[in-house]
């Protein structure tokens, strides 16, 4: 999911003002792209020098507003000439801890040059207040609660800034989370309450960014689920700030829930399915042909090396496997059946040998309805089984039909026997009985009183 930020240093940079951000010594820590382009910077060489440097001096300005805040404690301005030839606003405003120290000052040079008379300041007043008043529309219309929270070097916890947002998240307005730090954190759910903590840590130990899930647990809304993002800076007195956005993600993390319960419930049901195949006589199993003639089986039970002495594994890998195990004798057959359902979606119905390596030759039923799907592959949902009994049932059946037959047709025929065509009656019948059991030749045996053997016909 993308991450929703609010980063005042955009806003800023995009400021014509020069703008730099200093710790209570006047050292810099940061400044704008308008104030690292004109007076030519490398911000990061320029950290934690003195303010008045950059304008290549190596002492204080006179007359310096930053000066005169840190000894008022509040917001001092003025106009001050440099080398340059220009004429420069300088304004610096403190920023004050709970404890009513300062812990910063912003100083924001403006060019003043062409700003003489008084049309001109009241461009630049009326520039800055829609550059304010932007400021504010932003952070009001941010998703959620835009906020700058501090942690002290004693382990003190503050919010510095909080929008109006902060009572939807919180049921505490910014006023409140302001005085104290504590209204907020007491809304974290008991069962988050160490999982926050400890991100918060984290992130303050190494400089990474503060990211978490977590609950809350509010007077009228009740439990809430909250998602928070911020971005640290160390600041020289010890102490980190974070710049981020928490916003009410309750609505996805209960789609989120109900979907985890839609894919347990889809878990558990296709594990009933298997263990019904499983345990239903043969093997279950899904079988897909595509239009370029490549199949597979999509899903095959345990059932199958019953079967075809082959295990799922190795018909998953390659399906070819099974339909080697089909009898020579019978293999065109059956993949006629296959192509004649596949075209017509009918039934496949088929009644086959196959040569297994331990059990030999076995019979073996198929029956599996087809379905055409999007990409114009068929797919086959159904069963197969060991048939082998009933096959030789069959067999033995039919063979006793034939013999009882023959014997019937021989009674017929000897029912018309007499002394003139005895012999020739009873050869016929031998006869009739070498073929049914494709024997060469048939005789009758007679023994005689002598116990001597002799055929008498043949």
């Amino acid at each position: 999911m993308q991450k929703e930020k609010f980063n005042y240093r955009t806003i800023l940079n995009n400021i014509s003002d020069k703008i730099f951000y200093l710790d209570a010594d006047f050292n810099v820590n940061w400044a704008n792209q308008a104030a690292v382009k004109y007076f030519d910077l490398n911000i990061e060489a320029m950290k934690d020098q003195k303010c008045f440097k950059k304008w290549k001096q190596n002492k204080k300005c006179k007359d310096c507003p930053v000066i005169k805040a840190k000894e008022t404690k509040n917001i001092e301005e003025c106009i001050l000439e440099k080398d340059d030839d220009k004429r420069w606003k300088i304004k610096a405003i403190p920023e004050i801890n709970k404890a009513g120290e300062i812990e910063a000052m912003i100083e924001i040079v403006s060019d003043m040059t062409a700003s003489k008379d008084i049309s001109d300041k009241e461009k630049v007043e009326k520039e800055i207040e829609e550059t304010k008043n932007l400021l504010q529309s932003l952070t009001n219309k941010t998703p959620g609660a835009v906020f700058q929270h501090r942690l002290l070097p004693n382990g003190t916890y503050l919010f510095t800034y909080a929008s109006e947002d902060i009572y939807e998240i919180y049921e505490v307005t910014p006023e409140e989370a302001k005085a104290d730090a504590n209204k907020v954190i007491d809304r974290i759910h008991s069962e988050d309450y160490e999982l926050v903590a400890d991100s918060i840590k984290e992130s303050a130990e190494n400089l990474t960014v503060w990211e978490e899930e977590y609950r809350v647990e509010l007077p009228e809304k009740g439990i809430r689920w909250i998602e928070g993002y911020a971005e640290p800076e160390k600041r020289p007195d010890g102490s980190v700030v974070w710049y981020g956005n928490i916003r009410d993600i309750t609505k996805r993390k209960e789609k989120e829930s109900k979907l985890q319960k839609q894919k347990e419930k889809y878990k558990e049901a296709k594990k009933s399915l298997e263990n019904l195949s499983n345990l239903a006589p043969g093997v279950t199993h899904q079988y897909r042909l595509f239009p370029d003639g490549t199949f597979y089986f999509p899903y095959i039970s345990e059932g199958l090396f019953e079967i075809y002495e082959l295990t799922a594994a190795e018909v998953k890998k390659d399906a070819a496997k099974l339909f080697e195990r089909i009898h020579p004798a019978d293999y065109d057959r059956v993949v006629r059946l296959i192509l004649n359902s596949a075209k017509k979606l009918s039934v496949w119905e088929a009644e086959f040998r196959v040569i297994l390596p331990e059990k030999g030759l076995r019979w073996v039923e198929a029956k599996a309805k087809p379905e055409r799907l999007s990409d114009n592959s068929i797919l086959w949902y159904g069963n197969s089984h060991d048939i082998t009994k009933r096959k030789k049932q069959e067999q033995k059946l039919n063979y006793q039909h034939k013999f009882t037959q023959k014997l019937a047709e021989i009674s017929t025929d000897l029912l018309e026997i007499n002394l003139a065509n005895i012999d020739r009656k009873i050869n016929h019948s031998l006869e009739k009985i070498g073929k049914f059991f494709d024997v060469d030749r048939s005789y009758i045996i007679q023994l005689s009183e002598n116990k001597f053997l002799s055929n008498t016909h043949e």
